[in-house]
């Protein structure tokens, strides 16, 4: 199975984001599919890009921990991304929980703490939940098409998602 970290995705004008990313001494990684489309399509431009940095190695099944963990990363590190981003006024910015959709669950719920939620604002991030399916049965998965109207078919979905 494959694991989803919760990151932190920065996307804009490569030339001035590489430059951002290199200076700010982060871990920021490049976005593999930005990388993917770069390799095989090395005519093409590419002047947009996403670096994504890891605040939590936890999975979308420990949904707690990753709020937690982002929190402490934020308050370590969250003034370094702040002046990042006041570098860089035309990108965007995200902090992205993936959520496993528990298997024998109708639903699931989370609460964000004030904490948090106070130094995404802070510093200008936004926040996003990324809900993946974790059934490999079709019939039973809430997010594959049952016949009833508003399934969602995510198979085809690239993985992970890209700002754009």
């Amino acid at each position: 199975m494959i694991q989803l970290p919760a990151v932190i995705r920065i996307s804009g004008n490569r030339q001035q984001l590489d430059e951002l990313v290199a200076a700010s001494g982060l871990p920021f990684v490049e976005s593999v599919q930005v990388a993917r489309r770069r390799r095989l399509n090395p005519t093409d431009a590419c002047v947009e890009t996403t670096y994504n940095l890891t605040v939590s190695n936890a999975d979308g099944d420990s949904i707690p921990v990753q709020i937690d963990d982002a929190l402490d990363y934020l308050r370590r590190n969250g003034k370094l991304i702040a002046e990042l981003l006041r570098s860089f006024t035309e990108g965007h910015c995200v902090i992205d929980f993936s959520w496993d959709f528990p298997e024998s669950s109708v639903g699931q719920y989370n609460t964000f703490p004030i904490g948090l939620t106070g130094l995404l604002h802070e510093y200008k991030i936004d926040l996003r939940v990324s809900v993946y399916s974790v059934s490999n049965d079709r019939a039973n998965n809430p997010m594959q098409p049952s016949g009833e109207v508003g399934r969602l078919e995510v198979g085809d979905q690239p993985w992970p998602p890209v700002d754009r």
